[in-house]
């Protein structure tokens, strides 16, 4: 589950799921969902390996990482395949995409920010909040 934060500038969004890889997968498509609204096709898959220093680090590092492929590739994000966690430091994904010719993008992402970001567990769910630069 994610909801969208009103803020001045950015885009802020609030996620939160009962396991580490539902949250990642639902911050991911919280990004899609900032640059098309589309049903996007999964057809080509992308295995990605992402480290980072704690959860935090490595939530900015898998969404940084999505959005390079996008960038770089001329891809949209469709949805995470699969999502295995190493530790709490890496881990390794399948991920969607589709060629973003296809679909109307309204909005660029210039950057994943580390701006009010944070991972933690509340009770027994873990939540996340990703403030993106548009």
């Amino acid at each position: 589950m994610h909801k969208f934060l009103p803020h001045t500038a950015d885009v802020q969004f609030i996620v939160s799921s009962k396991t580490l890889e539902k949250l990642f997968s639902e911050a991911a498509l919280a990004m899609k969902e900032t640059i098309c609204d589309s049903e996007v096709s999964g057809k080509i898959n992308k295995k990605i390996k992402v480290k980072g220093h704690d959860l935090m680090d490595l939530l900015h590092n898998f969404l940084e990482e999505i959005l390079f492929i996008m960038d770089t590739e001329n891809l949209i994000f469709s949805n995470v395949k699969t999502i295995k966690f190493e530790n709490e430091k890496q881990i390794i994904a399948e991920i969607g995409f589709d060629e973003s010719k296809k679909y109307e993008i309204y909005l660029e992402i210039k950057a994943v920010t580390y701006s009010e970001m944070y991972v933690e567990k509340k009770k027994n769910l873990w939540e996340a909040k990703v403030t993106l630069d548009v």
